[in-house]
């Protein structure tokens, strides 16, 4: 295990786990399960691990807005750009995000590497509650001094290495960063299912460009092309066409282009993720939803393994859902290829099974116990214990 990965992971009171303890992770995690046992939520609480709560609360707000949960802020300003006012929904959005509202939620993380720790838990109140807990000398009393005057909910919070619990006011996040249902930053490190678009593709493409040294610029098509030659052999380029909404790929030995989303589902599917591997920072991880969604099980092979040698090139630790026998087939099969061999030790499979009693028990197998109950029929995808 790579240092910085994670290595160890705990949830305790987030969306239907009381208890959730994954150990011994690789750096290529498929999470399988039936339906409703909480794959999502697991990736959703996998954006937990930043140094600061104000990205953590951003983060986690922004999964309930993809979910279609829209409970923000909504803010006013004046003609000189400066805040005039704050209207908070009557709800609190952290309710979705708890088992049992009434304690706390905690992240546990241990990462590969000496000292890579970290505790995280929060705890919510409403107005009248947190007057109580100043009363009590339980929380400041610039709290509420502090806060907007209808600011209706608070949270409680502390991180591993704080020598006390922190206070602040519900929807600070999007005050601090930007409203979390705004069309998603290549930053983002949790890809939800959703249809790919040419218009999406483009601006994250452009995205990547603005990132780089414009010296760099041409690095990034070309390697971008090398990896999607996996599914498009003779692609030679990849650029914004026209419009800004369109990309389109020149092809070898030709002057013909054709745009992306004619080459099916698969690449632009693949074209997305590509991205956001690009993009990120050495060590990070990156959560992906139905991996498999509008992929082929012809190409599902070549799909993956495209993933999984950038990420092991950019050193970034992948979580990713399915439900799919096909998908797990076709990971076997990636790490079985020759030059794939060596990646064999990094590959986990997570299937989550409900017990009797509702709860959520993990079983995580190694690449070869996969393999091998593959080869032998064994259901590994995930059922009720009976």
């Amino acid at each position: 295990m790579t240092e910085g990965h994670l290595e160890y992971f705990k949830i305790k009171n987030f969306k239907r786990f009381e208890e959730l303890e994954l150990d011994d992770l690789g750096q290529f995690n498929l999470i399988t399960g039936d339906n409703n046992v909480g794959k999502t939520s697991v990736l959703e609480a996998l954006l937990v691990g930043g140094v600061y709560y104000d990205q953590i609360f951003w983060a986690l707000h922004r999964t309930l807005n993809i979910r279609g949960l829209e409970l923000n802020a909504k803010v006013e300003y004046n003609k000189e750009g400066k805040i005039t006012n704050i209207k908070f929904p009557e709800e609190n959005y952290l309710t979705f995000l708890q088992n049992d509202f009434s304690k706390r939620t905690t992240f546990y993380l241990r990462y590969a590497g000496k000292g890579y720790n970290n505790e995280y838990w929060f705890q919510s109140f409403n107005r009248a509650q947190m007057v109580e807990k100043i009363a009590k000398n339980q929380a400041p009393e610039t709290l509420l001094m502090t806060a907007p005057l209808n600011a209706k909910y608070f949270v409680e919070h502390k991180s591993w290495g704080d020598d006390a619990s922190n206070f602040t006011w519900l929807h600070f996040e999007e005050l601090n960063f930007r409203p979390t249902n705004q069309a998603e930053n290549i930053s983002f490190s949790f890809i939800p299912v959703s249809q790919d678009n040419a218009a999406y593709l483009s601006n994250k493409f452009g995205e990547l460009y603005l990132r780089a040294n414009p010296t760099l610029s041409k690095k990034v098509d070309f390697e971008l092309a090398e990896y999607m030659r996996i599914l498009i052999p003779d692609i030679d380029e990849l650029r914004p066409a026209g419009s800004p909404s369109a990309l389109y790929v020149g092809l070898k030995g030709t002057d013909e282009r054709a745009l992306l989303n004619e080459f099916g589902d698969g690449v632009v599917r693949l074209t997305r993720l590509l991205f956001h591997l690009y993009g990120m920072q050495e060590r990070s991880r990156l959560m992906i939803d139905e991996i498999d969604t509008g992929i082929h099980h012809s190409r599902m092979k070549d799909f993956l393994k495209c993933l999984v040698k950038l990420a092991e090139k950019k050193n970034i630790q992948l979580f990713m859902t399915t439900h799919s026998l096909e998908c797990q087939e076709a990971f076997a099969e990636v790490f079985e290829d020759p030059d794939m061999v060596h990646l064999q030790s990094e590959f986990r499979n997570i299937t989550l099974v409900e017990a009797l009693d509702h709860s959520i028990k993990p079983f995580i197998y190694n690449y070869q116990q996969l393999s091998e109950n593959l080869d032998l029929g064994i259901e590994t995808r995930g059922r009720k214990l009976a």
